[in-house]
């Protein structure tokens, strides 16, 4: 492990930015605000959409949606209830190349919701209710969409214009994909590409640097995924050179 310790310059910058690196391949930022009682984080992992399986397009945004739902200490309930008790929040998503989160906490609870924060990327139980819950909801958003001339638009010209690449691909994947998905889908997903390898955190507000990277050691240090697998680099992409056309049929 290294780091640079944060100077006490006014401006955050590379020389201001407190920094660490672990030995489980994680890097916390952090740039402190003694005035203020609360802490902000926000973070990725390098695991988005260009991780989908071959016909299984939206499986990443599906997975970052479930990690919420449940894990294996609290179930959907009981984490929110925890969570909201303190006037805490945490949020997931995906995107095409990474899985972020963020959150924000007072910062005598920071220990708390780094942990509870810790359960939902590492242990989550993809419960069957919640389960069929986001696929009936993805089916109604994929209804909408369809009766959105702005939105068929926007796909038809990414479908056209990135032919080829990943971003040809709507990150919440298609009706025919997200209708086949199955728990064990969202589980080897899980075990195969998630892990602490890639994960960025940054803080900024009342704490202490030093503390807070201790802290974050402390809690996170014992995940570990000695066989996560690394996502692909974004394929360059190439212009066609051509003019394409399509005509959307909206029913």
């Amino acid at each position: 492990m290294s780091n640079l310790r944060a100077t006490n310059t006014v401006l955050p910058g590379s020389d201001t930015i407190f920094r660490k690196f672990f030995q489980n391949s994680s890097t916390l930022l952090a740039y402190p605000n003694p005035t203020s009682p609360a802490v902000f984080f926000r973070g990725y992992l390098p695991v988005g959409s260009l991780s989908d399986p071959v016909g299984k397009n939206g499986l990443s945004s599906f997975h970052a949606a479930m990690l919420s739902t449940g894990t294996r200490q609290h179930e959907f309930r009981q984490l929110h209830t925890l969570i909201e008790s303190c006037g805490a929040s945490i949020s997931i998503s995906s995107g095409y190349l990474s899985t972020l989160f963020s959150g924000q906490c007072l910062k005598e609870d920071l220990p708390f919701i780094l942990g509870i924060l810790l359960e939902m990327l590492s242990q989550p139980t993809f419960p069957q209710s919640h389960f069929e819950r986001l696929q009936q909801q993805l089916a109604t958003i994929f209804k909408i969409q369809s009766q959105d001339t702005d939105e068929m638009a926007s796909q038809a010209f990414d479908r056209l214009y990135f032919r080829g690449h990943p971003y040809a691909h709507p990150e919440i994947g298609y009706p025919y994909t997200v209708s086949k998905f199955s728990r064990e889908d969202l589980q080897a997903f899980h075990n195969q590409k998630f892990g602490p390898n890639g994960l960025v955190i940054a803080f900024a507000g009342g704490m202490e640097c030093e503390k807070t990277a201790d802290l974050f050691e402390q809690i996170f240090s014992n995940w570990s995924v000695p066989n996560q697998e690394t996502q692909a680099d974004l394929p360059a992409w190439q212009p066609h050179g051509e003019a394409l056309s399509d005509h959307i049929t909206i029913p």
